[in-house]
């Protein structure tokens, strides 16, 4: 795909969103984990814990950006593979089509 295709500036904008999402997320995943670690030493067993903690939503985000990068790449990889079989395709059509053979069928000879 050619670097200033409109398809390929969106699909490119949306893997730089996606890509700073990804990092945000990890890092309130990351801050997350340690503001539980601190908790963990200053309470021990006399604190609170929340059953419904952030880190499960902020991994969630993290897994589902990194899975929309993944197919990004791919959807891109794609694009780019059908647009040189159609360049490879255009420049081998200049030559006039071979129209399908077929065999005859033989006959039995009669006695």
């Amino acid at each position: 795909m050619s670097d200033d295709s409109a398809v390929y500036d969106f699909l490119r904008t949306q893997q730089l969103w996606s890509l700073r999402t990804a990092k945000e997320q990890a890092q309130r995943l990351i801050d997350l984990g340690e503001e539980l670690i601190r908790k963990i030493e200053r309470d021990g067993l006399n604190g609170y814990y929340s059953i419904n903690h952030d880190c499960l939503a902020a991994a969630r985000r993290v897994h589902g950006t990194c899975n929309e990068l993944w197919r990004l790449r791919v959807l891109i990889e794609e694009i780019d593979k059908v647009a040189k079989n159609k360049a490879l395709n255009s420049s081998t059509e200049l030559e006039a089509p071979k129209a399908p053979t077929r065999k005859s069928k033989r006959r039995k000879k009669k006695d």
